[in-house]
């Protein structure tokens, strides 16, 4: 069995964007301090919606923003397992 997960950035799937919602979620559960990486995904998300850039590159952005750069494919399952049952 293969199992995917979908983050929707810009509620093409879902009716509510979950993406930032699970970047928050994640940067939490990881213990990594939000205050200052709000403000700059606020300004990601400002560059995209100006077209400087797409959908991946901001998307990756995120990631390394509120989770990291490496995390044990485990330990990524597990995040996004607790985050869809909440």
């Amino acid at each position: 069995m293969q199992r995917i997960a979908i983050y929707d950035l810009d509620r093409t799937i879902v009716k509510t964007p979950t993406f930032t919602a699970f970047l928050f979620f994640a940067a939490q559960h990881l213990n990594r301090a939000l205050w200052w990486r709000i403000p700059l995904w606020a300004a990601a998300m400002a560059g995209y919606a100006l077209k400087l850039y797409g959908r991946k590159a901001m998307k990756q952005f995120g990631i390394r923003l509120f989770i990291g750069h490496q995390m044990p494919a485990n330990r990524a399952e597990g995040l996004a397992r607790t985050f869809a049952e909440t």
